[in-house]
């Protein structure tokens, strides 16, 4: 017979779980919702199996002496905390996602849990042994979930601060109290099978009272823990910037997917790598900083910021890079400074030339002009001024575009085909593989090479001046390097480029090296000058293989 007041708390127990599911079942899509319905069915299937352990004891029997009350006993426990091992998981987003195929393996570990101890009863010697092992460490895996359902709980408050701490408080109670369901069971030999009960009823109470409160004070599924870290970490790995955070010694911890993208690397094998190592990034931590870094693109220009993370106690714990590119801005901005000088200076004094040679024309001095040679330098200048505008349309249309079309390039062959407009004499062209193909942009890299070539051939003081091409494979991509015989490039020239800006008082004489200069950029590659021997320039360009970098990088500027 039971006792009024264990009637009474039967009654309560299992009106708390019909209210808690009621209302549950109004956000069923939630996160948590459906296995919080499981585990208030597990509560009501707990408190008949203990309503009827109390009123016919353990006299229930199946087969060999087990009774149906361990039995049920059992489903309940294993049912409980697997319900709220999955609620935790979903709830506060801190666990592995619960996939359909995650489910069924937590619904055949629950069957493992229940089964193998029934089957070990049927058997004898090794094999029972053995099943009984297998049974112990179903049961500990299924317990360890339900604690590992306390901590992600606890963390999601105390660490994260997702769930609000009286919240979490009571979830805590109700998990702990889900965690406590087994130890009546496994000393109920000590404590006797009345006692036993007892303790499991007043357990779950307990965590029927948790969750009803819960669901009636806070409305629990009103308001979810999960998007709040759900956010950061999809800003984390969605930012356009590519982010790294490192520990104290600088071992990368974790990086966003745009840093993954960005330097090829990948977040499992970085993870306790030096950061130095592994992005070539080796500077100290520090407010701000610009650096050219080799990444999956070639060489890109970064300012990288850095940003000290601290748990509040110990002091600094790591440190959170982020790496803005800011290569396209630079060189878009170059671009404005240059074609603001050709316009401004280029440009106004060939149209001055042009209005002083039509002047001269409309005067009367035959005698001291040629009417037919100033006609010629008209058209001669006016035909610098139609290219140079065709020229800056090229600039623009090629290194503004969205996107780099990434294709394999056969190297010698597009050398070849831009020496076929010079003189065949002047040129000499060398390859360390004659099939050798780099991916890139192909229109791109012909705008580069015909720029040197043209300016190879056009500035020079010899009657016929010596250009050599020598084509060469890298690791990495592909080398070209140019020398000639002609006077060099002007050092102020160089400066320029260098520098990466003009000035008043310093800048280039045209766009052609500029344009080089800003081609090579794009193509992520690098450019470099030297002197000839005994006399002349070499310039050598080293351009990338974009193979193994899977989406088209876009590398528009807006301003």
């Amino acid at each position: 017979m039971t006792s009024p007041a264990v009637a009474l708390a039967a009654v309560l127990v299992v009106g708390a779980c019909l209210v808690t599911i009621r209302r549950t079942i109004d956000h069923l899509d939630r996160p948590g919702a459906p296995s919080s319905v499981c585990l208030h069915l597990s509560l009501l299937w707990t408190t008949g199996v203990v309503v009827l352990g109390l009123v016919y004891g353990a006299t229930v029997t199946v087969d060999e002496g087990a009774t149906w009350l361990s039995f049920g006993l059992l489903v309940a426990l294993v049912a409980s905390m697997l319900a709220w091992a999955t609620f935790a998981f979903e709830y506060t987003g801190r666990g592995p996602t619960v996939t359909g195929i995650r489910a069924l393996v937590l619904a055949l570990l629950g069957s493992l849990a229940v089964a193998s101890p029934l089957v070990a009863g049927e058997l004898t010697g090794t094999a029972q042994l053995v099943t009984f092992l297998v049974a112990s460490v179903v049961q500990l895996m299924v317990l360890s979930l339900a604690g590992i359902g306390v901590f992600l709980v606890v963390r999601s408050s105390v660490t994260y601060d997702d769930l609000p701490s009286d919240r979490a408080v009571v979830l805590v109670i109700g998990g702990s109290g889900v965690v406590l369901l087994a130890v009546p069971v496994s000393v109920s030999d000590v404590l006797g099978v009345g006692t036993m009960l007892g303790l499991l009823l007043a357990l779950v109470a307990t965590i029927a009272g948790s969750f009803f409160f819960a669901q009636r004070r806070y409305g629990m599924f009103a308001l979810d823990p999960i998007p709040g870290h759900l956010a950061r970490e999809i800003v984390f790995d969605t930012i356009p910037e590519a982010v790294v955070v490192t520990d104290r010694e600088h071992r990368i911890l974790d990086a966003n997917r745009t840093a993954m993208g960005t330097f090829g690397i990948d977040r499992a094998t970085s993870v306790g790598r030096p950061m130095d190592e592994t992005i070539g990034y080796d500077r100290p931590a520090g407010e701000e900083d610009a650096v050219s870094l080799e990444t999956a693109d070639g060489r890109r220009e970064f300012e990288v910021r850095s940003l000290s993370l601290s748990d509040g106690r110990s002091g600094p714990v790591g440190h959170a890079y982020r790496f803005r590119d800011v290569t396209d801005r630079h060189t878009h901005e170059q671009r404005l400074d240059v074609l603001n000088r050709v316009l401004r200076h280029n440009l106004r004094n060939d149209l001055d030339a042009i209005r002083g040679f039509a002047e001269a024309l409309g005067e009367d001095r035959a005698d001291e002009v040629d009417p037919t040679e100033l006609a010629e330098r008209i058209r001669s200048t006016s035909r610098g001024v139609v290219a140079l505008g065709d020229t800056v349309e090229r600039v623009e249309r090629l290194l503004s575009a969205e996107s780099l079309s990434r294709e394999p390039v056969d190297v010698l062959a597009l050398v070849e085909s831009v020496a076929e407009g010079l003189p065949s004499e002047s040129i000499t062209l060398t390859a360390s593989d004659p099939s050798l193909r780099v991916v890139t942009d192909g229109d791109v890299l012909r705008m580069v090479v015909e720029e040197l070539l043209e300016n190879a051939a056009k500035h020079t003081d010899r009657a016929s001046p010596a250009i050599g091409v020598a084509v060469a494979e890298r690791a990495d991509g592909v080398s070209i390097r140019i020398r000639d015989d002609g006077p060099g490039i002007p050092d102020r020239e160089r400066v320029v480029l260098t520098d990466g800006e003009e000035t008043p008082l310093r800048h280039g004489s045209g766009l052609g090296l500029w344009l080089v200069s800003w081609g090579v950029s794009r193509l992520g590659g690098t450019l470099e000058f030297a002197e000839n021997d005994p006399r002349g320039s070499v310039v050598s360009l080293r351009i990338p293989d974009l193979h193994s970098t899977g989406a088209t990088r876009s590398t528009a500027y807006s301003e």
